[in-house]
Parts: C-alpha cells; sequence; structure tokens
C-alpha cells in the first residue's frame, strides 16, 4: 500500500518537475534490526524517488557501510542525506 496518495504524488511530481534542474541523491541509513522507523522511511523515500528522474535513492545499512555512515556523521538512524550537484 502506498504512503502517497494519488494527489500528493501528482502535487510531488509537478513540483519536483519545476523545482530540481540538477540530479538529487537521495542517502537513506537504515539497518535491518531494531528501527523503529526505517520501513517507513524507506518506503516513502522510494514512492518520492520514483516521481522524477532527477532522484536517485542510495540506501546504505548503519554498520554495514560504517565508513560512508562516519563520512556523513551519520550515528542513528533512520538518517537522510540529500545531495544535490556535486
Amino acid at each position: 500500500m502506498a504512503m502517497l496518495s494519488k494527489k500528493d504524488q501528482e502535487f510531488l511530481r509537478h513540483h519536483l518537475e519545476h523545482s530540481l534542474s540538477d540530479p538529487v541523491t537521495l542517502k537513506l541509513f537504515t539497518q535491518p534490526i531494531e528501527c523503529q522507523f526505517c520501513q517507513e522511511t524507506r518506503q516513502l523515500l522510494t514512492e518520492v524517488a520514483a516521481l522524477s528522474d532527477r532522484l536517485t535513492l542510495e540506501v546504505y545499512d548503519l554498520v554495514a557501510d560504517q565508513q560512508v555512515a562516519q563520512q556523513y556523521g551519520i550515528r542513528r538512524v533512520p538518517a537522510t542525506v540529500v545531495m544535490a550537484g556535486k
């Protein structure tokens, strides 16, 4: 079941189409166990990223991808880094 309604999807699709000129990467940090909102956050970001070809979602495991998490100062999950341009 989708988290975003059809109305919200259309609004966001239109907004992203007119607002994003450069590619944007969403980096989600999660972990498979003991994360209260990781599943919901991943589902929501997956739905949002699917609304624009300028959005990319990358999912990282806090433990397995510890070096990447440290690079962004991530210590708790769920956490999202939004990166635009270079």
